[in-house]
């Protein structure tokens, strides 16, 4: 985060950050989000800051994914189709346990499925559609984490 005085008054503002490790390879985000407004909005702002975004719709998808692949992080929007989030991050954390304390969930900051996730302990959740410096917030602090295990 960047500073100034602007009359009188010091602004805060994020600057562009490049989220990498020390040997400078991208990290792969796993964006899970059956809505096109939200994944629209989400890749650019996480591609802007150098992360590798693969976007799926359906929890199912994310679970076969999450088999084969590796990710540094997942975002999960809860209001997911079929399959919902609350039983994709159960069944992350019964095969990907590692996975879920770099987990994102999006949700709406009144619905009652919060409680349901809390308990599950992702790393961050924020209310959909994020502002982006709460986002890079967000997904800065799960790959600290991720790089300090």
């Amino acid at each position: 985060m960047t500073s100034r005085v602007q009359d009188g008054v010091t602004v805060g503002y994020w600057t562009e950050t490049k989220m990498t490790t020390p040997n400078q390879s991208s990290h792969r985000v796993l964006l899970v989000s059956g809505d096109p407004a939200s994944r629209n909005s989400l890749k650019p702002t996480l591609e802007s800051v150098l992360l590798e975004v693969e976007l799926v719709s359906q929890a199912d998808a994310a679970l076969e994914l999450l088999k084969n692949e590796s990710f540094g992080l997942v975002i999960v929007d809860a209001s997911l189709p079929r399959l919902d989030a609350l039983e994709l991050l159960r069944e992350m954390r019964r095969s990907h346990a590692s996975i879920l304390r770099r987990t994102i969930v999006l949700v709406n900051p009144h619905d009652p499925i919060c409680e349901k996730i809390l308990p599950l302990e992702p790393c961050h959740m924020l209310e959909r559609l994020p502002l982006r410096h709460q986002l890079i917030h967000a997904v800065s602090d799960c790959l600290r984490q991720q790089e300090s295990s």
